[in-house]
């Protein structure tokens, strides 16, 4: 699907999953897969690992990241009412 009806900084409601109910920004959107990324929901975590050069001295790590959430598993809302869009 090219054409949706949410864009990039729309506030958003997760429908389904285990951030059910919760609220967020869209920071980004995958045409080809039918995905959004949203601010603070879906979290996993991730091992980070630096190429180690003498200068840098970068050691490994793991941090946490939003994972894509399906477009079908969202909701827009309505940023005034904060109720899902009709």
């Amino acid at each position: 699907a090219k054409f949706f009806n949410i864009k990039e900084g729309d506030l958003v409601r997760v429908l389904y999953g285990k951030d059910a109910g919760k609220q967020g920004v869209i920071r980004r959107i995958d045409h080809k897969k039918n995905q959004v990324i949203v601010d603070g929901c879906n979290m996993t975590k991730s091992f980070w690992s630096p190429r180690w050069t003498p200068k840098t001295r970068d050691v490994p790590s793991i941090t946490t990241v939003e994972a894509p959430i399906h477009i079908h598993n969202i909701a827009p809302l309505d940023p005034v009412v904060k109720k899902e869009k009709k």
